[in-house]
């Protein structure tokens, strides 16, 4: 539930359509990448590949 506050606030904020887009488009894919994370390292037990995803997840959230 918290994750879905961060796109509502975006939404409903005052900035320009552009800015709600980035900031939406962004939260929802690092959303997938830790939903990713997550399926990759507790079922499949791939720990290079969940390394790898945690990797792009943090240059993701740089942004």
């Amino acid at each position: 539930m918290l994750a879905g506050v961060g796109p509502a606030a975006a939404i409903a904020s005052m900035h320009e359509v552009s800015w709600k887009r980035l900031q939406v488009g962004l939260t929802l894919a690092a959303l997938v990448l830790n939903m990713c994370y997550t399926y990759t390292f507790t079922h499949l037990h791939n720990l290079w590949m969940a390394t790898g995803i945690a990797a792009g997840l943090a240059l993701l959230l740089l942004v």
